[in-house]
């Protein structure tokens, strides 16, 4: 084993996380190494939501970390270099391609509401647009989903519309659940072969049930391409 890789297998953590108020000597302990978390015995309930605090803050800030460290990197063209460290590391991938995008976003347009899911939705739009958006986000508390709902529909939604157009908490299942049965379904009659290997008769019947999503799917493509004219 090389000694680097030797020191990728060695590392320890310590983590003393302190809420509001409180010196980070007061905060929880714990002993983090790369066969789990040892937790001493005085640890509190307390303690325990400061780990778990610690723990969803890495989701975005540890993007965002590395987000800034591959501008670091591009600034110095060491841009090869580190790829291949990533690669030996075994960074993951998706993690990778967030923070890379989330490093398109200039540092001026971040704030402390937001997170690495806000930056990486506005990340392929032009500056303006960007620092647009996400004041919006901060200004409307959008979550990254609803935010990139809003993008799409060029206006603020509202977590609200966005679950009635899903059917979410409606009891009846949104379009993607509708969707995933149907393509259950067409395997289990033979795809598109088995369905149009049918008697005429059955295949007539059926054209007539499915006739109106085929109306409401064509009418779907009308308006959208009236919208980009």
């Amino acid at each position: 084993m090389s000694n680097q890789e030797e020191g990728l297998d060695l590392w320890e953590l310590t983590l003393s996380v302190a809420g509001t108020g409180k010196e980070v000597e007061d905060g929880a302990k714990a002993r983090w190494t790369p066969t789990g978390l040892d937790l001493p015995e005085t640890t509190t309930l307390e303690n325990i939501k400061e780990i778990l605090t610690a723990f969803k803050a890495w989701d975005t800030a540890g993007a965002v970390a590395l987000a800034d460290l591959f501008t670091f990197v591009r600034a110095n063209g060491w841009e090869r270099e580190v790829e291949a460290m990533l690669a030996q590391m075994e960074f993951d991938l998706a993690l990778v391609k967030r923070a890379r995008a989330v490093s398109d976003v200039p540092r001026g347009l971040r704030h402390p509401k937001l997170t690495a899911e806000h930056y990486f939705v506005v990340a392929g739009l032009e500056y303006d647009w960007q620092a647009h958006w996400l004041s919006k986000a901060v200004k409307h508390k959008m979550t990254g989903l609803v935010l990139k709902r809003s993008i799409e529909a060029k206006r603020v939604l509202t977590k609200e519309e966005i679950e009635m157009m899903s059917g979410q908490g409606s009891g009846i299942l949104n379009y993607h659940g509708v969707l995933n049965r149907w393509e259950r379904w067409e395997k289990k009659v033979g795809g598109e072969e088995g369905i149009l290997s049918w008697p005429p008769e059955t295949l007539e019947r059926w054209v007539e049930d499915v006739a109106p999503i085929a109306k409401l799917h064509d009418k779907a493509v009308a308006k959208l391409k009236e919208a980009s004219k």
